[in-house]
């Protein structure tokens, strides 16, 4: 909903595994879901992925060209950073927004 829209609005597919076991088989299928329980809260549907277990970070490959400006602050929601990979090398190219961004324009 907040981080990435584009499975709700144009059924968009994505690919996704676990990051330290990249390599490994995806063997479970499953939906990989955002966090405000709503039924458009996708972001992975129907997919192989491997099992995964708590504390484990899932990456999504290539979620679009208009994934970040369509996100929004949707109940409060920070928006995610985005990282670049090439050649085994990452590089932020967007940082995380803080909540401190996400406040900043408040007026009290």
């Amino acid at each position: 909903m907040t981080d990435n829209i584009r499975t709700a609005l144009y059924e968009s597919k994505y690919e996704a595994f676990v990051v330290n076991r990249a390599t490994q088989p995806r063997d479970t299928i499953c939906d990989v879901v955002g966090k405000h329980c709503e039924s458009g809260d996708v972001i992975v549907k129907n997919s192989p992925l491997q099992q995964t277990k708590m504390g484990e970070i899932i990456c999504v490959l290539g979620t679009g060209a208009y994934c970040n400006e369509m996100a929004s602050n949707y109940n409060k929601q920070v928006r995610p950073g985005i990282v670049m990979v090439k050649d085994g090398k990452m590089r932020v190219i967007v940082r995380r927004e803080s909540y401190g961004d996400l406040l900043a324009r408040d007026i009290y």
